[in-house]
């Protein structure tokens, strides 16, 4: 007879091993776990770990986690921060969080566009500029008033007119978790509308040298530098005109 002997492998009964080997698992591929909760349609998951980076939950985020899972799934695609695939998104809310947290398109990896149109959109695109435009449906907005008054209610005193006692935050913030995962169940079709796009995207990121200035003596990137009284220095030393992103989108700072 033959007989098939088999290694024998200890099993793992040490807790810090075991940890250790999590850990090498997430090392090797940071999204692993948050692609099979994207591949599986888990939205409660993905809602619960985007809340972690926007600090509380509202149908924003909600609406930005499911509009990202349904494009990556729709694309049968995975971000590894690289720039292959790229988010455009037209609306610096806090829709623009549940994109970035699921899609791993963020400023820092160049792998986010952010256009400044004020719309509840986003496109999840390749880079052949061939992608998926998700768009918030007007009438769902105003059914979701009419659905969840309390909240709206909330919503105007706490966010939009910054009336924000303890007792009224708290509570907003849980008016904005029960209607967040309610809407997760809601039908997708009810809440978005989606087409096919081919878009013009740009060249990947380029890498520039970066220059001292000669003011604070702060590194900076070179094409942030101005050459004033044969001095290199940064915007900021020269006293020139700068743009940032703040809430109500992108602004001229003079």
């Amino acid at each position: 007879p033959v007989l098939d002997i088999k290694p024998y492998v200890l099993p793992i009964n040490d807790e810090g091993e075991q940890e250790r080997i999590k850990l090498e698992r997430i090392v090797s591929n940071p999204r692993r776990d948050l692609t099979a909760l994207i591949r599986n349609r888990e939205l409660d998951k993905l809602l619960v770990k985007a809340g972690m980076l926007h600090g509380h939950f509202c149908p924003g985020l909600a609406m930005g986690v499911m509009a990202a899972a349904h494009a990556m799934n729709r694309m049968r695609k995975a971000a590894d921060g690289m720039e292959k695939l790229l988010a455009i998104v037209e609306t610096n809310n806090c829709f623009a969080d549940g994109i970035q947290f699921v899609t791993g398109c963020t400023l820092g990896n160049n792998s986010l566009i952010y256009r400044d149109l004020g719309r509840t959109a986003v496109t999840l695109t390749a880079r052949d500029g061939r992608g998926i435009r998700l768009s918030v449906k007007p009438d769902y907005r105003n059914n979701m008033d009419e659905k969840f008054p309390e909240y709206r209610r909330l919503f105007n005193k706490v966010v939009k007119e910054r009336n924000q006692s303890e007792e009224d935050t708290v509570e907003f913030k849980i008016r904005g978790r029960e209607v967040s995962f309610m809407m997760l169940a809601v039908d997708f079709k009810r809440i978005f509308s989606e087409q096919e796009v081919t878009v013009a995207i740009p060249e990947y990121a380029p890498v520039h040298e970066s220059v001292l200035c000669d003011g604070c003596g702060e590194s900076i990137m070179g094409t942030r530098i101005v050459e004033k009284a044969g001095k290199n220095l940064c915007l900021p030393c020269a006293n020139a005109d700068y743009y940032q992103l703040e809430g109500s989108g992108i602004v001229h700072i003079f």
